[in-house]
């Protein structure tokens, strides 16, 4: 009879303490599944935080039509040119700065009489970095549909010269070449990349860091000393943001 009693004695002791290891180790699991739900939200409202888009406005070029959205704190300044010359359609001329009031894009439209030929072997080169098709495009018939894309693109480049190094551009363009990566472009007139042919102002549209469409290739952002210098520039600053704005480029 005792033998009986010791024996249901230790049966007892034997499951009580099975239970508290069971309600011990469920105790630590859901401490560590709600610690880890409340790391997963907090990680969760810094990746919204982080990711939430600064405010834009829109901007539009009254005679082209043609739309962009920077951010609230940068200014466009717009101004209408009429053709007093030939008694044409009224063109834009476009600048946007940044919050310190430093132009970052020089815009125009209607832009006509651009001509010339290379004279010898060209020294520059523009040089891809990135490109992303915008929401513009249009119809490209002929000869044309060798060079020139019915798709305008947003582009992240570098022009090299070997006299005075590499100048960091963004532009819109419809040149098959200029947008595509890792090729360099030999040209004398770097600027004739970065246009396209406009929508509702007779001639071409000109977007661009740079005052690249004379040929004069001067710029505020200035050369750098090496490619990688050029390229930082690209990925960062108001060149960067320069980029995001002619990524929003439509009609």
């Amino acid at each position: 009879m005792r033998t009986n009693q010791r024996g249901d004695a230790m049966t007892i002791i034997v499951v009580v303490l099975a239970l508290a290891l069971v309600a011990a180790l469920g105790f630590i699991f859901w401490q560590n599944f709600s610690q880890g739900e409340s790391d997963k939200s907090t990680t969760d409202n810094q990746a919204v935080q982080t990711d939430k888009p600064s405010k834009v406005t829109e901007v539009s070029l009254p005679n082209e039509k043609l739309i962009f959205s920077i951010p609230e704190n940068w200014k466009a300044e717009i101004e209408t040119v009429a053709d007093t010359e030939y008694d044409g359609p009224a063109r834009d001329k476009a600048s946007i700065k940044n919050t310190d009031g430093a132009i970052v894009l020089n815009i125009e439209s209607g832009i006509s009489g651009i001509g010339g030929a290379c004279e010898g072997e060209p020294e520059t080169s523009l040089n891809a970095v990135s490109a992303t098709k915008t929401k513009i495009t249009r119809v490209v018939s002929g000869e044309d549909k060798d060079i020139r894309s019915s798709d305008i693109y947003a582009v992240q480049s570098y022009l090299h010269s070997p006299s005075y190094g590499y100048l960091p551009v963004v532009f819109l363009t419809d040149d098959i070449s200029a947008k595509t990566v890792g090729v360099a472009n030999k040209t004398c007139f770097p600027g004739y990349a970065a246009l396209y042919q406009g929508k509702n102002v007779s001639g071409l549209v000109g977007v661009s860091t740079a005052t690249i469409v004379s040929g004069a290739a001067t710029d505020a952002f200035g050369f750098q000393k090496t490619k990688e210098q050029a390229v930082s520039m690209l990925e960062n600053g108001d060149l960067h943001q320069a980029y995001e704005i002619l990524k929003t480029a439509h009609y």
